[in-house]
């Protein structure tokens, strides 16, 4: 599976929301934030941007921006509070040239990698890029948590089919026994992501 190369628009109004939110994160003013984007930017054109004035915004200046808030440009580009949602990004096949949909954000978060380009500058910038890497990082961890869930099921299932009609033997019953203690355990560990995801602001109805 392959991506577009490139996202059609890039929607002001809806990254500075974004914005706002690192930089009140960060706790920086305005004109610290202009300051640390470099070129172009200055304390009214933030101003604009965060109150949505600015309607479109150039990839140099997405960048510019991801850079002076600490954080990803995914993170800019994509609700990562909504995983499940649509990122706008189209999908295509490995040999079709029509779109086939748009993928989920966090697929188009993990195909840009989440490489933060100002992830080694400042201290001072650490708690954005922390609240995005704290987010990715736990849909990775919940993913490979719903693996090893489907998996242990699949076991239990494979054993009472095989079993059926049968006595189970000593083993059988010890075997069934660890594996549904495995499954509370990760039933536990799912349960806690997701409150940990909560807590970040994500919104995990659809993880029960």
């Amino acid at each position: 599976m392959r991506y577009c190369d490139e996202m059609t628009t890039f929607d002001g109004p809806t990254i500075g929301k974004r914005v706002a939110r690192y930089r009140q994160m960060n706790g920086q003013s305005a004109e610290e934030l202009a300051t640390r984007s470099g070129k172009g930017f200055s304390r009214p054109v933030i101003a604009n941007i965060e109150t949505g004035r600015k309607k479109e915004l150039t990839v140099s200046q997405l960048i510019g921006l991801s850079i002076g808030l600490g954080v990803s440009p995914a993170a800019l580009l994509f609700d990562i509070h909504e995983p499940m949602s649509e990122s706008g990004l189209p999908m295509r096949g490995p040999a079709v040239e029509q779109p086939q949909g748009n993928i989920p954000v966090i697929e188009a978060v993990e195909w840009m990698s989440s490489r933060d380009p100002g992830s080694t500058s400042r201290d001072s910038l650490l708690s954005a890029e922390e609240h995005t890497r704290a987010v990715i990082n736990g849909f990775q961890a919940l993913d490979e948590q719903y693996a090893e869930r489907s998996k242990t099921r699949q076991q239990i299932e494979d054993l009472r089919t095989q079993s059926d009609g049968e006595e189970f033997t000593d083993r059988n019953l010890r075997w069934e026994d660890y594996l549904r203690d495995s499954l509370q355990k990760q039933d536990a560990r799912i349960a806690e992501l997701l409150v940990r995801l909560a807590s970040l602001g994500v919104n995990t109805s659809w993880g029960a």
